[in-house]
């Protein structure tokens, strides 16, 4: 249940947990970290102490009126030999440093500042039409106001003289002018940079200093006037936080309301620097620690002590027609430099505040027309903040040079409408027209005409850059009903993408030139790929999948499935270029496969390997060629720690941002490892690193994949990307949005679903038969299979594999190698087939026949490996690129549609290829042309 509360006293029902709408704002919900009525009064019972006695002290017997104070404690202060008098007490508060808990530190300042900076438009629009026009119209503020004068004349009447608006907004502009000085936002711009400038002795801290000071000056004003009512403290603990958050806090509450997303690090240390600002300014150390330590509790504070405040009170509702609002509003109307009228004023007020709270400050209603245009102009200030967002994240010397230029053009401009000075805070009286010559400053032709130039190149760049991406947008248009068909048609080919070549590199293979298995490189094999997969469970359901959909009736053809060349007599389309440029390629191997890409700026070429299994991008920074983040002007560090584990090894170092191109795509703020340290398995390749192109759910890393960024940056029409490996011939590649249907049997695709669309390139594996002695056998298998080009073998649980052999007679488990190594008569000259989908393809007997046994030459071992049960005891296959199935030909495709929804397929070719029975790592096995095509389709799932 939400309860309404609109006075003080309505807090002291309130228990932790209930939920409280006050004034129209957002609810929120009641706990320790909100204030009731109790802790409200005793803050609004103390004022500063310090801060009065010293001023006793520098005027006892003279008036403040027009007295630079801060100049005025420092001379005293020199003079004082009493260290323990009021003076040097107040004098040695001021040149403390905040404890910790309070202090900003010199990261958070420039934090605060840039974010400041980067949300100007919006942080002033909410400290005029929201903190002043709203919080000075707190009844016990608006009391105080009226007693000394400061806002607008006393009588209460808002229609006020020319000289009286003029007079009024005089306040308004020095207000502005403590806050650019707290954020260093003058000109020119300091050299000095963090938290020195709001250090004691710095330019920001004498700013807070003489502000301090003119509220002791108020405040003993309001006191000599109200004689009467000497329970009344004027500018309390309650009044100074409430301001302090109105500064703070209020900015961000406008930033939600106006739907701009911020770096919540940047909103803190927003806060903080505002936090430390407090200190100097009188406001408790209990408060600062307890109620400003995060921008969420300094949410809950606000919300609750707004409530305390503008608390109706008996006796308060003359002074709530009194309240400075209107007056604000109309004196802020038609000034330089956007000259808004008084009902923009009115709206943008209302906007903001919220209906419930404008019409208990009596703010006028505006018509529709103007509420429009208040939604028009609002969002149009939205885009130079959302753009600097992203644009920045590229050009960080375009960021700066903005935040220069904003900096310095709001210093100027409202030195500009103060009349040249710069106001030292001085108390006044009567004396509103008086000028003082230490506060006159010369113009600064110089300055203005750099911000000048800068603000030129800042506003021409972001046009250009916003032309040239709607320019992109329209191009891509154009291909809408590309995408369409790409929807809701079956696809035969893509005529557009970039390739990239990749080359391949021989490694220790598990069959030496004579014919041997090698065992020691097979258990490297299979203990790497424990550790790739060794967290597999928690990303698969490893369940058994159901076995309803699996014909049986289907034995014949998965057994007889045809493996000789004649055999496929469909016609094979004829090639299409797929791409603007076709590298040849160079075959060295059947394992490893790597292409050339360029990262940095100048571009450092490097190569990678290519790797299904897996979805981050790493590259060495060590060996005879690596990369060199501190020779690319586009490097970043990420900020933290990289590790991942291959089949083929594993690497650890840190993350980094920097530009990547590949095949002529480039994107600019890619994520990826950068490795210290590698296992030996990897150091013996001879690429430089390794790009995952998996799905992107088990990245280490956490950032998008580098062809999620090249969909989403638009850089590739077609969101698929096709890998070609081929054996010991030329013409590997990788295609970005594209594939060649030449390398297709057919121009009919067969489309399977992957089971996990999440996490890694997967198929249902309804069943493996096998062919030996010409007697066809079938193994229903019903479990997951990972498409990995990073791994050699096939890989199943050990369950399935025992069940497997036993299909092939006379074979039995190589015990004396341990791990899941199983022989068989090498005459038996199995033919096996895998059944995806109730489609079935097929496994030479050379594919399959790792080498043979050194202790008996008529035994060979097998490709199929078991796996320890408790790895997975459901059920897993990893598909490795060894095998004539999953090697040859792969197109994957990604899309995302309106709704997020995404359903992927792959789909399988063959085409003619020629074997040797020697094994498949022979060096002297004859080349073969067999083609694999893996392609995902994405459907909105209704």
């Amino acid at each position: 249940m939400v309860r309404t509360v609109l006075h003080s006293s309505d807090t002291l029902d309130l228990q932790e947990g209930d939920v409280v709408h006050a004034f129209g704002h957002k609810s929120f919900a009641w706990d320790a970290d909100c204030v009731d009525e109790a802790t409200a009064l005793r803050w609004r019972s103390q004022s500063d102490p310090l801060c009065d006695d010293a001023l006793k002290c520098l005027f006892d017997n003279t008036s403040p009126n027009g007295v630079d104070l801060f100049d005025r404690l420092v001379a005293c202060v020199g003079k004082e030999e009493d260290p323990n008098s009021a003076l040097g007490r107040f004098y040695a508060s001021v040149c403390e440093v905040p404890p910790p808990g309070i202090r900003a530190t010199d990261v958070q300042v420039e934090m605060g500042r840039a974010f400041f900076i980067d949300h100007s438009i919006q942080i002033l629009q909410a400290l005029l039409y929201y903190s002043l026009a709203g919080g000075f119209a707190s009844p016990r503020i608006v009391r105080t106001l009226q007693k000394i004068s400061y806002l607008v004349p006393s009588g209460g009447n808002d229609d006020l003289s020319s000289a009286q608006n003029d007079r009024t907004f005089r306040r308004l502009l020095e207000t502005f002018q403590f806050v650019l000085e707290v954020m260093r936002c003058v000109a020119p711009v300091p050299e000095e940079r963090g938290a020195v400038y709001l250090q004691p002795g710095g330019d920001g801290w004498k700013s807070i200093v003489r502000v301090r000071l003119l509220h002791g000056v108020a405040r003993a004003k309001v006191r000599a006037k109200m004689s009467d009512t000497p329970d009344f403290v004027p500018i309390s603990q309650e009044d100074m936080s409430a301001t302090l958050a109105s500064f703070s806090t209020i900015p961000l509450w406008t930033l939600d309301k106006l739907g701009i997303s911020y770096s919540r690090q940047g909103a803190e240390a927003y806060l903080a620097v505002w936090r430390h600002v407090g200190f100097y300014m009188g406001i408790s150390a209990e408060i600062l620690e307890r109620h400003f330590s995060s921008v969420a509790v300094s949410d809950k504070f606000l919300s609750s002590l707004g409530i305390h405040v503008f608390s109706r009170d008996l006796g308060d509702e003359d002074s709530l027609s009194h309240a400075p609002t209107v007056p604000v509003l109309r004196a802020a109307s038609h000034r330089p430099p956007f000259r808004s009228s008084f009902e923009w004023n009115c709206a943008i007020t209302r906007y903001l505040l919220g209906p419930s709270l404008a019409n208990h400050l009596d703010v006028p209603q505006t018509t529709w027309p103007m509420k429009i245009k208040l939604r028009v102009i609002l969002l149009a200030q939205k885009y130079p903040v959302i753009f600097a967002q992203w644009y920045g994240k590229f050009r960080n010397g375009w960021l700066e040079k903005r935040r220069y230029t904003y900096a310095g053009g709001m210093a100027l401009t409202l030195r500009g409408q103060l009349g040249m000075r710069k106001t030292k805070f001085r108390p006044v009286e009567k004396v509103e027209e008086a000028k003082w010559d230490d506060e006159s400053v010369a113009p600064d032709y110089e300055t203005t005409r750099i911000l000048r130039r800068y603000w030129k190149e800042v506003l021409i760049e972001m046009v250009v850059v916003t032309l040239g991406i709607l320019g992109l947008v329209m191009y891509m248009a154009h291909y809408l009903m590309t995408l369409v068909a790409l929807l809701f048609f079956p696809v035969h080919s893509y005529q557009a993408g970039y390739k990239l070549p990749i080359s391949r590199r021989s490694f220790t293979p598990v069959q030496d030139a004579t014919n041997l298995f090698d065992i020691d490189t097979a258990r490297k094999e299979l203990q790497t790929v424990l550790q790739k997969y060794r967290l597999a469970s928690e990303y698969l359901d490893l369940a058994p999948l159901p076995l309803n959909d699996f014909d049986a009736s289907q034995f014949d053809q998965l057994a007889q499935a045809r493996l000789d060349a004649e055999e496929y007599d469909k016609e094979i389309p004829a090639p299409l270029l797929v791409g603007p440029s076709h590298w040849p390629l160079i075959d060295d191997g059947d394992i490893v496969y790597y292409g050339q890409i360029h990262i940095g700026t100048p571009p450092q070429p490097l190569t990678v390997n290519i790797d299904t299994g897996s979805d981050d991008l790493w590259v060495r920074v060590f060996g005879q060629n690596y990369y060199a983040p501190d020779q690319s002007s586009t490097y970043a560090d990420a900020a933290a720690d990289f590790s991942i584990v291959y089949a083929s090894g594993n690497a650890s170092g840190s993350t980094a941002r920097d530009k990547v191109t590949i095949a002529g795509i480039t994107v600019y703020n890619q994520t990826f490892g950068i490795v210290t340290d590698e296992s030996e398995e990897l150091q013996q390749f001879a690429f430089d690193g390794i790009l995952g192109m998996g799905l992107g759910g088990v990245s280490q890393t956490g950032a998008p994949t580098f062809f999620d960024n090249v969909y989403k940056d638009g850089d590739v029409l077609s969101p698929m990307f096709s890998v070609h490996l081929a054996r010991h011939q030329k013409g590997s590649e990788c295609c970005f949005g594209c594939y060649d249907p030449a390398k297709a049997l057919s121009p009919e695709p067969i489309w399977l679903p992957v089971q996990t669309p999440e996490t890694y390139w997967s198929l249902r594996l309804n069943g493996i038969s096998v062919s030996a002695y010409d007697t066809p056998l079938l193994m229903e298998t019903n479990t997951l299979a990972i498409i990995d080009t990073g791994t050699a073998m096939i890989y199943v649980s050990d369950v399935q594999a025992t069940f497997f052999y036993a299909l092939i007679p006379d074979s039995h488990k190589t015990d004396e190698y341990g791990g899941g190594w199983y022989s068989y008569p090498c005459n038996a000259n199995p033919k096996v087939s895998l059944s995806f989908g109730n489609k079935t393809f097929s496994i030479h007997p050379s594919d399959f026949n790792l080498g043979v046994l050194q202790e008996d030459p008529t035994r060979c071992v097998g490709a199929i490996v078991g796996t320890p049960k408790s790895e997975w005891p459901n059920g897993l296959a990893i598909i490795g690129s060894s095998v004539q199935v999953v090697e040859k030909y792969a197109v994957l495709t990604k899309l995302y549609t309106p709704r997020n929804r995404i359903l992927e397929v792959l789909v399988f070719y063959l085409r003619p290829f020629e074997r040797s029975e020697s094994g498949i790592f022979s060096k002297h096995q004859q080349p073969r042309r067999a083609r694999k095509l893996m392609y995902r389709r994405v459907h909105d799932l209704h």
